[in-house]
């Protein structure tokens, strides 16, 4: 019977040979080797149409954050990232749009003859008040209290 032996080949190369394959591997290609994934979490990006709507709404920092789906301290990141500031400052930027637009409902309302916001419209800006004045004098005469004896001099 015949035995069957394990076989072995060598192939030799020379040190010219082995240079000339490592130069063609990476000359050829001219690419960026991929990049390895690093892991973690992905990244995701900050919606700022949404987040502009809802700064107009005057939505906390938190509201916002939920709304778009990640913590408030990522969301105050991402914003200095891409915008230098924090979500304060982006909030008073932002936010002005939406107290324009509330001020001008109300004096459309106003304008249509709703007396409520004539008249708190008329408090906020015009410095009016409700006085209530009470007349406390008693033309010299003692006033009378049950239990107090009030002096007037």
């Amino acid at each position: 019977m015949f035995k069957v032996l394990p076989v072995i080949i060598v192939f030799k190369t020379t040190q010219a040979e082995d240079e000339t394959t490592m130069t063609n591997k990476t000359d050829s290609t001219n690419e960026k080797p991929e990049e390895k994934d690093k892991g973690g979490r992905p990244v995701k990006p900050v919606d700022y149409v949404t987040l502009d709507k809802l700064c107009g709404l005057q939505c906390t920092g938190e509201e916002c954050a939920a709304i778009l789906d990640m913590h408030y301290d990522t969301l105050n990141r991402k914003i200095r990232e891409d915008h230098g500031f924090g979500f304060t400052e982006y909030f008073k930027n932002k936010s002005a749009s939406g107290r324009l637009s509330l001020r001008r409902k109300q004096y459309e309302v106003a304008q249509a003859g709703s007396v409520p916001m004539l008249i708190w419209l008329g408090k906020q800006y015009l410095g009016q008040s409700e006085k209530q004045e009470t007349d406390i004098t008693s033309g010299g005469d003692k006033l009378q209290h049950p239990g107090y004896t009030i002096v007037t001099e």
